[in-house]
């Protein structure tokens, strides 16, 4: 039900559509773009771009009194436009650390020795940036199935999944490049295979671990145009039950489109 609930959350921020104007800065003027259900309406001033006769003017020039407002807003840092959704893709290394136990001899073991150590994950974003500084991320991850076998032939299989939601700070060093810092919350999903082999059976065996992630990022994006943005991310991700799993490090490189 939770994680319904954080979907559900972010949908409903996904749906809601911008509902002021945005502005743009072009050869030292500033112009207006009106919000898509005004967009029927020509304005009496200058248009943007000349050839679209064909089409409802969506652009108008601000005057001196206008622009010197909006310049007084970025100054103060009040946002002139509202809520963006957006939506987006990531590719990311992974590498674990693994606890270590007592035998029954009293011998230390490390589950590292039977259990693979870095995957590649592949996750599916959904999101909405509410001001310049802050905004809030929805995320599907699901990793690739990592095999490692020992000295005897025994191999150890592990996948992994996760969903949840990150808080997103941003800091904007110029107009295209943004640097970022995360704060979140993911349910972990590890499924393990056993294979055994002797002389006459193969054995297998099955084991799930499922447990909460603390996730802590960092990292910076660099907005290539008003719609499509490139995100690095470096993340530590801390478990709740880190009896087997201590703790995660990710590097992901991936792609944003704003709507």
């Amino acid at each position: 039900m939770r994680k319904l609930l954080i979907l559900a959350g972010i949908f409903t921020v996904l749906a809601y559509n911008n509902a002021q104007a945005r502005y743009y800065e072009e050869n030292g003027y500033y112009y207006e773009e009106k919000p898509r259900y005004e967009r029927q309406v020509r304005y009496r001033e200058e248009p943007k771009y000349t050839n679209t006769s064909q089409e409802p003017v969506r652009y108008r020039r601000l005057s001196r009194e206008e622009a010197r407002e909006y310049e007084e807003r970025q100054l103060t840092n009040t946002s002139s436009s509202t809520i963006r959704p957006y939506v987006g893709v990531d590719i990311t290394t992974t590498k674990m650390k693994f606890s270590s136990v007592k035998d029954e001899y009293g011998d230390s073991f490390n589950y590292k020795e039977v259990l693979p150590t870095s995957y590649t994950a592949y996750s599916l974003n959904a999101g909405a940036k509410f001001n310049q500084n802050f905004g809030i991320e929805a995320f599907i991850q699901q990793s690739s199935e990592e095999t490692k076998t020992d000295d005897w032939d025994d191999k150890e299989k592990i996948q992994f999944n996760a969903i949840g939601i990150d808080l997103i700070g941003y800091l904007p060093v110029s107009q295209e490049l943004e640097l970022l810092a995360s704060l979140g919350l993911a349910q972990y999903n590890f499924n393990e295979k056993s294979t055994y082999e002797d002389e006459y059976y193969i054995y297998t065996d099955k084991d799930n671990l499922n447990t909460m992630g603390y996730r802590f990022g960092i990292g910076a994006q660099y907005n290539i145009n008003e719609h499509i943005a490139l995100r690095a991310m470096a993340r530590y991700i801390k478990f709740s039950d880190d009896d087997i799993i201590k703790n995660m490090t990710e590097l992901s490189l991936g792609l944003r489109y704003m709507f």
